[in-house]
C-alpha cells in the first residue's frame, strides 16, 4: 500500500513539471509576438475652391494671399463715392486676403459686416488664431454695413487679417457664433499667395488701321478728362463708427444702428458676448463688443 501511494505522489510531481514546462514556452511565445495597433487619422480640411458646408451657411474660398498693403474706402464716405486709402500693416506684420463667396443656409438675413452673422479666424503656423481687422465694410467689394444677406442667397465677402510676417496662415475657419460659437469648420489656405499685380502694361503703338506708307498718320485721340466728383455737403454723410446692434430682445430685434453711445462692454465671465452698456444706463447687444468679448 505504501509503495502504491509513493508512485502515485510521483506521478502527481512529474504531471506538474510538465505542465509548468509547457506554460513557460507558451509564454516565451506570447512574448518574441507583436500586436499591431490600428490608429485612425482624422481627415484633412478642405482646402481652397471647395465649397464647405457649415453652421448655418456654406463657405467657399476663392483666393487668399499675403501682402504689406491694402485699400480701404474712406471711412465715413458711401463706397465708391471716393478714392481708396492705402493702408499699410504694422512693423512687423503683414496682411493676409481671404476672399470669399458665402451662401445664406439659415432661415434669417444676415449682416456679414456690421452684425455679429460670421465668426471668422485665421490659424497660423506657429499655433495661434487671429480674428479679422475693423470695419470691413470699408473694404472694397464687400457688403456695405447693415447690407442683409437673405436667406437662400450667396455674395462675395473679403476677410483681412494682420498676422507678425513670422507666422505662416495655414487654415481660415468659420461659424454662425448664434448656433456654434467657437466650434469653427476649417479650411486650408493651400495655394495661399502674395497679391495679384493689378499693373498692367501699356499697349504697343500700332498703324491706324487701313493707313498707307508714307501717308500722313490720324490725329491721335485725346481722352476728355472729367473732373472728379464732390461731395455734395447738403447729403448727409453717414457716421465713420457707427453703433451697431440692438436693445431688444434677440428673437423680436435685429441689429441696426443705434442712437447711443458705448460706456463699456460687458465681463466675458458672467455675460453674453455683445453685452453692452450705453451711456444713458441702458443696455443691449453691439457688434463692437460682441468682437471685443469673442
Amino acid at each position: 500500500m505504501k509503495s502504491r501511494l509513493s508512485a502515485l505522489i510521483g506521478a502527481a510531481i512529474l504531471t506538474g513539471a510538465l505542465a509548468a514546462g509547457c506554460t513557460s514556452d507558451d509564454s516565451g511565445d506570447a512574448g518574441e509576438s507583436t500586436t499591431t495597433t490600428s490608429t485612425s487619422t482624422a481627415p484633412e480640411h478642405e482646402g481652397m475652391g471647395v465649397a464647405v458646408k457649415g453652421d448655418g451657411f456654406t463657405l467657399t474660398v476663392n483666393a487668399a494671399y499675403e501682402t504689406d498693403e491694402i485699400e480701404l474706402n474712406p471711412s465715413g464716405w458711401k463706397a465708391g463715392s471716393r478714392p481708396t486709402e492705402t493702408s499699410t500693416a504694422r512693423d512687423g506684420g503683414k496682411f493676409v486676403v481671404v476672399q470669399t463667396e458665402v451662401t445664406n443656409d439659415g432661415r434669417t438675413d444676415m449682416d456679414l459686416t456690421c452684425g455679429f452673422a460670421v465668426q471668422a479666424e485665421l490659424q497660423t503656423d506657429p499655433s495661434a488664431s487671429y480674428k479679422p481687422i475693423d470695419s470691413l465694410y470699408l473694404v472694397p467689394g464687400n457688403p456695405e454695413c447693415n447690407d442683409q444677406l437673405g436667406a437662400g442667397f450667396d455674395t462675395t465677402m473679403t476677410w483681412v487679417f494682420e498676422i507678425p510676417k513670422n507666422r505662416e496662415a495655414v487654415t481660415f475657419g468659420f461659424t454662425d457664433p448664434e448656433m456654434a460659437y467657437d466650434d469653427l469648420t476649417f479650411i486650408r489656405l493651400d495655394k495661399l499667395g502674395e497679391k495679384p499685380s493689378t499693373s498692367a502694361k501699356d499697349p504697343e503703338p500700332t498703324d491706324a488701321p487701313g493707313a498707307a506708307a508714307g501717308e500722313p498718320e490720324a490725329d491721335a485721340y485725346t481722352p476728355e478728362v472729367v473732373p472728379e466728383a464732390q461731395p455734395d455737403p447738403e447729403v448727409e454723410q453717414y457716421d465713420p463708427d457707427p453703433v451697431i446692434g440692438f436693445t431688444g430682445a434677440p428673437s423680436v430685434d435685429s441689429p441696426h444702428v443705434l442712437d447711443k453711445e458705448v460706456s463699456n462692454c460687458g465681463d466675458p465671465s458672467i455675460h453674453e458676448p455683445g453685452t453692452t452698456f450705453f451711456t444713458d444706463g441702458t443696455s443691449g447687444w453691439t457688434s463692437t463688443c460682441a468682437a471685443q468679448m469673442g
